[in-house]
């Protein structure tokens, strides 16, 4: 059976790399972000699902689908983020 991973933000730069990389190890990828992007050279090993990665419910779709699609999650990888600019110290959750 093959393993599956979730990808926040994983529909252009670092993150569609890394989309990239576990979908040519053979991966089911789920990828989580706020805007779509053509997935159909991947054929049918990847897959969308609108997430704001602000919104911790978002995180639970995206395991819920991902079970539901494949029925297993081995990998999960918060690429995605969202951060005013800012001292550190003046980051909360």
């Amino acid at each position: 059976m093959k393993k599956t991973a979730i990808i926040t933000g994983g529909n252009k730069g670092i993150g569609l790399g890394i989309t990239e990389a576990f979908f040519e190890a053979g991966y089911h990828v789920v990828v989580g972000a706020r805007q779509k992007i053509d997935l159909s050279r991947f054929a049918d090993r990847v897959r969308f699902v609108s997430t704001n990665v602000c919104q911790e419910s978002d995180h639970d779709k995206l395991v819920k689908e991902a079970i539901s699609w494949t029925g297993r999650l081995d990998v999960y990888i918060n690429n995605a983020g969202f951060s005013e600019w800012r001292p550190i110290e003046n980051i909360d959750e």
